[in-house]
């Protein structure tokens, strides 16, 4: 009697413990991969990344690699969705990719390369539910500073939508 009720006790933690939805943390780290052939590309192996979420600017020249290590158990068949939003109005979908852990680590990795100027929003899902997502910016190379603005608002536009917009 007593082996029954440790397990089932232990039957109910271990459901209670495999199901939600995985946690995890996310890291970035950046190359420029200008002149390099494909191949190259392919084979290079991106080892140092920074684990953060906040403050994230980038450039359109940059590949932006990133790595999401997941906290919680997650199986090797297992399939999760990045979904890559650019904001225009509201954050619209520019990307889709389908993903599946690495082979012995609870780890997925990607990159970008080519985003335009802009705010993006990095959306990862497990069984058709959103579980974490990662704002960040693309910014021209030279930054974007206070007088750039503000020379940029100075400019005379002959059309009122857009002058009166600002």
């Amino acid at each position: 009697m007593r082996y029954l009720r440790f397990s089932i006790c232990l039957l109910i933690v271990t459901t209670f413990y495999s199901c939600g939805s995985p946690k995890g943390s996310i890291g970035w780290m950046t190359t420029y991969d200008e002149g390099m052939t494909e191949l190259d590309r392919e084979f290079r192996i991106q080892t140092d990344f920074q684990m953060t979420r906040e403050d994230l600017f980038f450039t359109p020249q940059e590949t932006i690699h990133f790595v999401y290590v997941f906290d919680s158990r997650v199986s090797s068949s297992d399939e999760f969705y990045f979904s890559l939003n650019k904001k225009s109005i509201d954050f619209l979908e520019v990307d889709l990719r389908r993903k599946t852990i690495e082979e012995g680590n609870p780890v997925i990795r990607d990159y970008y390369r080519g985003l335009a100027i802009g705010d993006y929003l990095l959306k990862i899902a497990y069984e058709g539910e959103v579980f974490d997502q990662v704002e960040f910016k693309v910014l021209p190379e030279e930054g974007y500073y206070a007088d750039t603005l503000e020379s940029d608002l100075s400019i005379e536009i002959e059309d009122d939508i857009i002058r009166y917009s600002r």
